[in-house]
């Protein structure tokens, strides 16, 4: 069988974008939720948003994410609970997830805690045949338009944080779900499979001066039948208000962020990403948009500022 739908979609296949299953976005360090489950509820506040993110704009079929969360602490602040909902869709494959996260925090002293969280949710493929084009008209999907498939998901993950410092590991994916083809000559039958994802992140949070705070850190992801990834990220923080930052990818490019703080509860924010090698090239810059909401749960909530 023989499919196109274009060069550039061959081209992300042959990049490796696809065994890179979950949400991609540049501005993750600002909520870790779509990373790791044990980050529900650690910022002492009802934290809501939402992420728009049109990569590769060049080239036809890239991937475009869309991304919807909410997270936030019980009242014992011991207990904290997220939602996701998210759409990606790349060439002609688009994915819808629902998720939920519940997350543990254990004090280890007055200033750090620790966290211990789980995540589950179900992820519907959809594949539209239709928007290919056969070289073999006889190719037994051109006669097919769509094809639906429901993909169960369990997530794991462990987090710390402290006045200045943040560190946190999880695996996704944990049980490998595989979905199948029906009615359809296959030599493997598998068109939806979640492979396990490792992520592993940290950052710091340094006051330089009463009006400038530095916020280094970086992430790194394991996926297997793809390169590691790794980001290593700058960002700073101007008058409580404005934050502007870079992130280096290694082996791919680079992205500039800001964000502006527009009330203490309300803030947006955009990435503008550009490749190095040859899909950075060939597909162009990527384009990010975010608006987070806080509702505070208590007049006397403080998010430090790493977590903006």
């Amino acid at each position: 069988m023989k499919k196109i739908y274009s060069i550039g979609f061959f081209l992300l296949l042959a990049s490796g974008v696809v065994a890179q299953q979950d949400v991609q976005n540049s501005q993750y360090m600002f909520n870790q939720l779509a990373l790791n489950p044990a980050y529900a509820g650690s910022r002492d506040a009802i934290n809501t948003g939402m992420l728009s993110r049109d990569q590769w704009t060049q080239m036809p079929g890239a991937p475009q994410t869309f991304l919807l969360y909410a997270h936030g602490p019980l009242k014992s602040k011991k207990i904290g609970l997220g939602f996701q909902a998210s759409n990606d869709k790349i060439g002609p494959k688009s994915v819808f997830g629902l998720s939920g996260d519940f997350a543990y925090r254990i004090n280890l002293t007055n200033s750090s805690k620790i966290a211990l969280g789980l995540r589950y949710g179900m992820y519907r493929y959809s594949f539209d045949w239709s928007v290919m084009e056969y070289k073999d008209l006889n190719d037994p999907y051109n006669t097919m338009e769509q094809t639906h498939k429901m993909v169960p998901s369990a997530d794991f993950g462990v987090y710390f944080n402290s006045l200045k410092y943040y560190a946190g590991i999880s695996a996704t994916h944990l049980f490998g779900d595989k979905s199948f083809t029906e009615g359809v000559e296959n030599p493997t039958g598998t068109i939806a499979e979640l492979k396990p994802h490792i992520f592993t992140n940290g950052g710091a949070a340094f006051i330089l001066m009463d009006n400038l705070v530095a916020n280094p850190s970086f992430l790194v992801k394991f996926v297997e039948s793809a390169p590691a990834s790794i980001d290593v990220n700058l960002n700073f923080l101007i008058d409580e208000k404005i934050w502007l930052g870079t992130s280096y990818r290694v082996a791919y490019g680079m992205a500039f962020l800001a964000q502006y703080q527009i009330t203490p509860k309300f803030k947006v924010g955009y990435s503008y990403d550009f490749g190095f090698n040859r899909i950075g090239r060939v597909g162009g810059a990527s384009h990010e948009l975010m608006i987070g909401y806080d509702f505070r749960i208590s007049k006397s909530a403080v998010i430090s500022p790493r977590y903006l």
